[in-house]
Parts: structure tokens; sequence; C-alpha cells
């Protein structure tokens, strides 16, 4: 979808009485549009920060920062909050986006900055792979931890002379912590990349 496509479902949210979804598609508008002056494809990742930070890096004037970032910090407290903004302010970062909008589509941008910017936010085609190694490795050293920590455990208790030093048991209690906390990770892991 085009920036102006968000834009007008943002208005029919707007119109509904959906002011939160009306902020996060007027965000994702202008998102849109920072990644159409950088020929960014939706596939690659940058999300609307990474685009304003990379335009400001290579000298590329992006009108109204602030409006963007205060929009950024709505959207974000509509989606990891529980902000509902008023209808008016809605309306009002509505209307500043569709200005903002028709001012970013008129920036240029050289060849050489979109291929930088290509480069720069294309997923490696190995990503997932390398996320899956990884949370391989955590199950393992977690499995492994988390064995070795109970068998310490259980030779504490069987050989109760030998290893009664405290050191021993919280020895023991760590490496069972720690396995547990790295298996964890590793299907956390595996869940956040849906490897799973």
């Amino acid at each position: 979808m085009k920036a102006k496509e968000y834009l007008k479902e943002a208005s029919i949210s707007l119109s509904n009485g959906l002011p939160v979804c009306s902020i996060i598609l007027t965000a994702k508008a202008i998102e849109i549009s920072l990644r159409d002056i950088f020929d960014i494809p939706e596939l690659h990742r940058a999300g609307l920060i990474d685009l304003l930070y990379f335009a400001k890096d290579n000298n590329v004037h992006v009108p109204d920062w602030d409006f963007i970032q205060r929009l950024r910090t709505i959207r974000n407290m509509c989606l990891h909050g529980d902000y509902v903004p008023t209808i008016e302010q809605a309306r009002n970062f509505l209307d500043n986006a569709k200005l903002l909008v028709e001012k970013i589509g008129e920036i240029e941008v050289s060849s050489s900055l979109k291929r930088k910017a290509y480069e720069k936010f294309r997923v490696d085609p190995k990503y997932k792979y390398k996320k899956l190694r990884l949370s391989d490795i955590y199950l393992f050293l977690g499995t492994m931890f988390f064995m070795v920590g109970l068998n310490l455990i259980l030779l504490i208790f069987l050989l109760s002379h030998e290893f009664s030093s405290i050191f021993y048991i919280l020895f023991s209690m760590y490496l069972v912590f720690t396995g547990g906390i790295l298996i964890v990770t590793s299907f956390e892991t595996k869940k956040r990349f849906h490897l799973i």
C-alpha cells in the first residue's frame, strides 16, 4: 500500500471513531513515504525512527521532524500502552500528516543514496537461520548447565559428607538457574522469530 492509501484508511478509521487505529495508520503512512523516497521495499527492515536518522545522517532534510517524533511517541503509547488519543488529537495528526506526506514526496534523493539505503536496510537472507542456530546453542548450553546443576544437587544429598560446602550448593543452584534461563531464552528466541 502507498502512503496516501494509509492516510485514506486512517481517515476512515477516524470517521468510524477509532482514533488509535487512525494514529497507527498515520504513522505508517509517514514511514511508507520515507521508504518511497529511498526506494526501500516493504520487506526490508526499516522502521520510522531508522529512516529518520538515516535521512539525517545523510543530510536529507525531512520536514517537521518534531511533529514526526510526537506522532511516533503517541503511536508507541497507543501500541504499547493503554493510551487512547482524542478524536481531535488524531484528526490534527492526520491533517498534518497529509501535508507532510506531500512535502516528503518532493524530496529528491540521489541514486547512490538509494543504493546505500537499500544495502543498509536489506534483510540478510540467512538472518532466521542465524537466529535458529543461536537459539539451538542456548538450548544446548541451558540443558547442559541445568543437568550438571541437578547432578551436583543429587551428589550433595547422596554424599553429603564430601560436598557439604556452601560453595557446592550455591554453584549447583546457579547452574540450574542459568540453565533454566538459557532454555527459556532459546524458546523465546524461536517464538519471537516465528521459528516454532
